[in-house]
């Protein structure tokens, strides 16, 4: 089958991390950019592994990169800075018959009418609410938490199982033994997460005696407080004292593999958009990565299993106590971190993601 796959990106990301990495891949073409941050491996355990095989059925894009997807106008004699326009142009010129969207509430029904005439399925991975877009026009959609497939097919939509995966350059990231870091988070903080910020306070309090490092992206109010006219005015601050004394600021792709390889334990807090579900991506990154991972009790995909593969906790007073337990007890803390990683290899493989997602579309 000819397919195309495209992902949506962080603008922060985009906007700093990248550059720094990579600081030319604004100035050559679109083929370099796009190696570029496939080699960087953003979303690396969504990413299908024709795309980084190169195959020549599959084609794959950044859809929201505005900078990729001028240089890819421009080389085909576009005159155009309309995302939708250059991506609809893209899967045109590949001739694709199935399109697989990672951003499916950018690049909904209205985009899904414009498609070309050459693509007979669509799906879309989907792990957290509509947001208000109007998603009914994709032919699948998919995600790992069977509470939101559930509802979907509650509407009448089309619901499929389908997983993040064990992204194998993690291997290139794994400490055996030295790992400087104690604990670690990722992830986003925003004032309305109230039961995450809780937590990740409690496990902050535990710097006095470890090394804790968080690397928390902004929530919507740092561009304001990063003004000068602004600061210490209206948003003195966005992090509470806390939490800034710990926080390195956000990373991603390979940057993201670098910190759990480092790290003895990776916290994992949900943010309750699969209820009780659980499966999110740092729990594939985290034990990918060869790191214990503590997180929250919920309903975890059957191959991953509290106690035997990661440890659970009730609520932030207990997270901090089973961080501490853990980091006293070396001896369990790797056990149980390694029976996690080889869960993880063993039954979470980019070939099996792969498998399993041709028989969705064969399905359909």
């Amino acid at each position: 089958m000819r397919l195309f796959q495209f992902i949506g990106i962080y603008q922060q990301y985009l906007e700093t991390v990248f550059p720094q990495r990579y600081p030319t891949a604004h100035e050559v073409s679109y083929r370099h950019r796009l190696d570029c941050l496939l080699d960087d491996h953003f979303g690396g355990p969504h990413i299908l592994q024709p795309v980084y095989d190169r195959d020549s059925n599959v084609g794959f894009t950044v859809a929201d990169d505005l900078v990729l997807q001028r240089q890819w106008a421009r080389e085909h004699g576009m005159a155009t800075d309309n995302l939708e326009d250059i991506l609809l142009a893209q899967i045109e010129e590949r001739r694709a018959e199935i399109v697989y969207s990672m951003h499916p509430v950018k690049f909904n029904n209205s985009f899904l009418k414009r498609l070309p005439g050459s693509v007979k399925k669509t799906l879309c991975w989907h792990a957290a609410p509509d947001a208000g877009a109007d998603l009914s026009g994709y032919d699948l959609r998919v995600c790992n938490f069977p509470g939101i497939i559930k509802s979907w097919e509650a509407q009448g939509l089309r619901g499929g199982w389908f997983s993040p995966s064990y992204d194998p350059v993690m291997a290139d990231y794994v400490r055996a033994q030295e790992r400087p870091i104690d604990v670690a988070f990722v992830g986003g903080y925003t004032r309305s997460h109230t039961r995450r910020n809780g937590i990740l306070k409690a496990v902050a309090r535990l710097a006095d005696r470890f090394n804790i490092v968080f690397c928390l992206s902004p929530g919507r109010l740092i561009p304001l407080s990063s003004l000068p006219v602004l600061k210490n005015i209206l948003v003195p601050s966005y992090l509470p004292r806390v939490l800034k004394r710990v926080d390195r600021g956000p990373v991603y792709g390979r940057q993201l593999y670098d910190i759990f390889g480092s790290s003895k334990i990776v916290l994992n807090c949900a943010i309750d958009m699969a209820g009780q579900y659980r499966g999110n991506i740092r729990c594939f990154e985290s034990m990918g990565c060869g790191s214990l991972m503590v997180s929250d009790e919920g309903i975890y995909p059957s191959e991953l299993r509290p106690g035997e593969h990661f440890l659970t906790y009730t609520d932030a007073n207990d997270a901090a106590e089973k961080i501490c337990d853990a980091l006293k007890n070396v001896s369990m803390q790797r056990s149980v971190a390694n029976a996690g990683k080889k869960s993880i290899e063993q039954n979470f493989s980019k070939e099996g993601q792969w498998l399993i997602f041709q028989k969705l579309v064969e399905a359909l």
